[in-house]
């Protein structure tokens, strides 16, 4: 949130469990980060446990969550 304090940006969040509709802006945002380090990214090998997401983390026992 551009411009709010960290106050309003904690009051404002939102965390949820992800689904497969979430995984395409999971994997990019990750690659942004292996692209801000200069890291080769390669989705299949670095992250494929988000590419299965909703099998690999599936509920009741385990989720992958994210904010907002």
């Amino acid at each position: 949130m551009k411009g709010a304090t960290m106050s309003e940006a904690v009051d404002n969040l939102v965390i949820r469990a992800a689904t497969a509709v979430d995984v395409p802006a999971v994997v990019q945002m990750i690659g942004a980060v292996f692209d801000e380090y200069r890291f080769v990214y390669e989705p299949a090998i670095e992250v494929p446990d988000i590419l299965t997401l909703e099998t690999t983390y599936a509920a009741p026992h385990v989720f992958f969550c994210g904010g907002r």
